[in-house]
């Protein structure tokens, strides 16, 4: 439970930042999770993480069509978790899948003189995702490490609604099957000159990130 973890705020001074980017599109609700959500799976991997980190200060951001600051870098884990816990795909009504805005936005987050980490969350976009110029000179001047993690299965499954008539979405009378787009993940990765990643059985970081991140 996120809001029984315990509580590791203290002096984070020489700490690393850790910038948490959260897909929240319509898609992320689709229980390929053994009957669990993928958004439902990525607040796991994240609390996950957070119990185990020690000396980092986090930071969230969440996109769908529009991206949106949600928390500053914090070392107050509960307050995060709270945050987190919170989360829905009502937060952004505009939606899509626009990665490159909920980058951009974490990375005005970040301060000076830090150990910079950024972790992307997301089933990846319909369509091959292609970051402008300037993001990825930036990320590359400031030597920010960019991690990916594709959530959740290739297989995938239907997009779930609110209509209780039809509870899945429909487009041009079929329902929609909305499946992990790792190949737009990883050309993004690489884009960004990042590690890409993705669990399908296993609801846990991938241990390249938390020994990254907990080194430091």
């Amino acid at each position: 439970d996120a809001l029984k973890m315990r509580d590791m705020k203290h002096n984070s001074e020489g700490s690393s930042q850790v910038a948490l980017v959260l897909d929240v599109s319509q898609s992320m609700n689709v229980e390929d999770v053994s009957g669990k959500s993928r958004l439902w799976a990525t607040k796991e991997m994240i609390y996950t993480l957070l119990s185990q980190s020690q000396w980092q200060r986090f930071s969230l951001t969440i996109f769908a069509g529009e991206s949106q600051k949600i928390l500053p870098f914090t070392d107050d884990i509960s307050l995060l978790a709270t945050f987190i816990q919170s989360l829905d795909s009502n937060n952004i009504t505009l939606q899509g899948t626009r990665i490159d805005l909920g980058i951009t936005d974490a990375l005005s987050t970040f301060w000076e003189g830090e150990s910079w980490y950024l972790i992307v969350f997301s089933d990846g976009a319909e369509e091959e995702m292609n970051p402008p110029k300037e993001l990825k000179k930036d990320i590359e001047y400031r030597g920010i490490q960019v991690f990916m993690v594709g959530v959740w299965s290739v297989e995938g499954w239907y997009i779930p609604t609110r209509d209780v008539f039809e509870p899945y979405k429909v487009y041009q009378g079929k329902r929609v099957v909305s499946r992990l787009n790792e190949t737009a993940l990883q050309k993004l990765s690489q884009q960004l000159w990042g590690v890409y990643s993705t669990h399908i059985s296993d609801i846990h970081i991938p241990l390249w990130i938390e020994e990254k991140v907990s080194q430091n």
